[in-house]
This record gives structure tokens, sequence and C-alpha cells, in this order.
């Protein structure tokens, strides 16, 4: 989750009135912060990512309507862990995964010549943001689990 955090935040502050997910990241970036509210202190701090540029809209779009499909497999696990304080930051994992804005998204990015200039920013954009979830990830690590435990 941190990592999330520090990722969609960065994003957060190039997501305007041209992304489609502009209100969604909105909310997935307060859920985030509201549910690793709930958590002890943390000695483990994101890296501090950064972008070299603002990201095509559509970039961001990719990633954050990406994100919910992987978010649902994540909330799996989260189910399944029994520490009351994990069960208690689900918010972002809930969050909905809305099937009409990834086909829209996905039906802008296929509108795209697939040879063309734009094709080829946003292709390069989501790969700096995935680069963010990379860069966030140094410093992060996984506490110690007990066998058995789910993270």
């Amino acid at each position: 989750m941190l990592i999330h955090a520090a990722s969609f935040g960065v994003l957060g502050h190039y997501a305007d009135r041209h992304c489609l997910t502009q209100d969604l990241l909105a909310r997935m970036n307060a859920q985030l912060k509201a549910d690793l509210a709930g958590f002890p202190a943390s000695a483990f701090t994101p890296g501090a990512p950064v972008l070299a540029r603002a990201p095509d809209p559509l970039a961001i779009d990719y990633v954050v309507c990406g994100s919910r499909l992987g978010s649902q497999l994540l909330s799996r696990r989260w189910l399944q862990s029994r520490d009351a304080v994990v069960r208690a930051a689900g918010g972002y994992l809930n969050l909905p995964h809305n099937p009409e804005l990834w086909r829209t998204v996905c039906a802008a990015l296929s509108a795209l010549a697939p040879d063309g200039r734009r094709a080829a920013r946003i292709v390069r954009d989501v790969r700096a943001v995935f680069g963010l979830f990379i860069e966030s990830g140094r410093g992060v690590q996984a506490p110690a689990m007990a066998e058995g435990q789910v993270q």
C-alpha cells in the first residue's frame, strides 16, 4: 500500500481534466491515505518517485484503470488475513472496478494509430509510470511474517 500511495500520489499531480480517471485517482489516493492511517507508524518509507515529464493522460488512464483489475487480485489475499489492522484497511482494495471506464480507455487507445507519435509517447509514459512503482519499492520491505500469515 505504501508503494501504491507513493506512486499514485505522484500521478495525482498530473491527472487533470484530460484524464478519464481523474476522479477515480483522487478517490484511490484518498482511500490509500485513510487505509494507511490505521497502521502503526512504519519504519519503511517508499522511495521518492519522480517523473521526468508529465505523462500523456491516456498513459495515466491505462495504469489507473488497469490497477483496479490488479486490486481485485490483491483483495482476495487481503480477505485471507487474520490481522484485524490489515482487515480494517480494505477501503482502497474494495473501491469498485468500473468495466465501462476500462472499455472507454481501451477504445481511446485503440483509436490511435499504432505507429503514431502519440502511441509511442504513451508506451514510453506507461513504462515511466511503472518505473514509479519500482522506484517507490526501493526502501519498502515487507515485515517478517509468521508462517501461514498472509501479508
